[in-house]
């Protein structure tokens, strides 16, 4: 299968991802028309774009979460009010952080709660 953006060949089931939009249970397969390569270099760029970042600001980042210091899954994390990007942390500390509205108050209110337990 032909990559529309390199236009290298790939194997169609280890080069491309599934198409998840058109793929239903009981049907056939479908594959995306981006090889993975091209798709995760696009997502970076986009991401780059979105927090304003340099691909040299992007290297100089922690490859670890900046709370647990876990390496799976790192996402990049923003402020929502000001859209501005903080840093990098694993799934779940990013959804704890989202799950207490970014707020301090209440991030220390549930410290001091698991602290007199």
């Amino acid at each position: 299968m032909r990559c529309n953006k390199c236009g290298r060949d790939k194997p169609r089931a280890t080069g491309f991802y599934p198409n998840q939009k058109r793929h239903r249970k009981g049907k056939p397969v479908y594959y995306d028309s981006i090889c993975k390569k091209c798709r995760i270099k696009t997502k970076t760029t986009s991401l780059f774009k979105r927090y304003g970042l340099t691909q040299q600001e992007y290297d100089r980042l922690p490859k670890r979460c900046e709370i647990c210091g876990s390496k799976k899954r790192l996402v990049f994390d923003h402020d929502h009010q000001t859209l501005l990007f903080r840093g990098r942390l694993c799934g779940a500390c990013n959804n704890g952080l989202g799950m207490f509205h970014d707020s301090v108050v209440k991030l220390k209110k549930a410290i001091q709660y698991l602290e007199k337990v």
